[in-house]
């Protein structure tokens, strides 16, 4: 195994390396292949998300795990998650989720999932110092002016278990407050700031039964507008939203827009998706501009979340 230095001198010439390949397939603006997040096998499903626990204090393993839990019915009106093991996508599609070669398995994660027993606050200084020295040695390594590295949302965040906070709104409010510090310094190092948020997307599916539109954006208001809050004061021009681009041929039927922030270059809409889909690319940066991704969206009967690139 090898020892603190050796693992940060590994670590940044993989990214190094990684960087180098993205410039010579043609991308512009390459992503650090998130080397200094905890995985638990080559391909790991979660370590977007979460990196995070160890980076935030205030969280302790407990007897909750959002992936078993009890399932949670919600209402018209009274809208909640309930667990992954019962959303609508996971149970209609079990034998492509439990299926190792689909390439939708979630697989072991490298970290449990804890709760919050107490106020929540960011440790990951170090960490992402890290994160942003490899980044900026492959940038200079490569001559590229800049380059991104994504940080969780408060919303997909929040959805662990929550002992301490009196509500789910001031749950995801604090992890507002915990993922500013990760934004900021992403930013300050000027560097751009990715905002991995599926759960705007999937959230849809964790809601059991399937919620009316009217219900899902007021309740993807308040992580919309908790993420807003969490970016204020932020140069827009370094920040980027998740992106997805549709195959050709395939359309999302907007009805009423989710109120996003001027940090959004884009409108956002919910809509019927007429067919499954598979996204793969992310190419969102301006005309001339390729930009690096690496993650997916599933459309399965409906898509809550869009944006349009202007």
């Amino acid at each position: 195994m090898l020892d603190d230095v050796g693992r940060v001198l590994d670590d940044t010439a993989a990214v190094v390396d990684l960087v180098q390949r993205q410039k010579d397939l043609g991308i512009t603006i390459p992503g650090d292949g998130e080397y200094g997040k905890a995985m638990s096998n080559a391909e790991d499903y979660g370590a977007w998300w979460t990196y995070s626990f160890q980076r935030t204090a205030g969280l302790e393993l407990t007897d909750f795990d959002p992936i078993l839990a009890e399932p949670v019915r919600s209402e018209p009106g009274a809208i909640r998650l309930t667990s992954f093991a019962d959303r609508r996508d996971w149970t209609r599609f079990a034998s492509a989720y439990q299926d190792p070669e689909s390439g939708i398995q979630i697989g072991r994660n490298a970290t449990a999932f804890p709760s919050a027993t107490g106020p929540i606050s960011y440790t990951g200084q170090a960490a992402l110092d890290s994160d942003i020295a490899n980044l900026k040695a492959g940038l200079e390594t490569a001559n590229i002016p800049t380059g991104f590295i994504t940080a969780l949302s408060p919303g997909s965040a929040s959805r662990i278990g929550n002992d301490y906070y009196a509500s789910e709104e001031e749950f995801i409010y604090a992890w507002a407050d915990v993922l500013r510090e990760e934004y900021r310094a992403i930013v300050d190092a000027g560097l751009i700031v990715q905002i991995d948020d599926p759960s705007i997307a999937e959230n849809w599916d964790q809601i059991n039964p399937e919620p009316s539109i009217e219900d899902y954006q007021r309740f993807t208001q308040i992580r919309v507008d908790a993420l807003n809050y969490a970016l204020e004061g932020l140069p827009e021009d370094q920040i980027r939203f998740q992106d997805i681009s549709l195959p050709a041929g395939k359309v999302l039927v907007p009805e009423k827009p989710v109120k996003f922030g001027p940090a959004f270059q884009g409108e956002a809409v919910l809509g019927e998706c007429p067919g499954r889909v598979r996204c793969n690319e992310f190419r969102c940066a301006g005309q001339g501009t390729r930009v690096a991704g690496v993650d997916a969206i599933e459309c399965h009967d409906a898509v809550p979340f869009h944006r349009s690139c202007h």
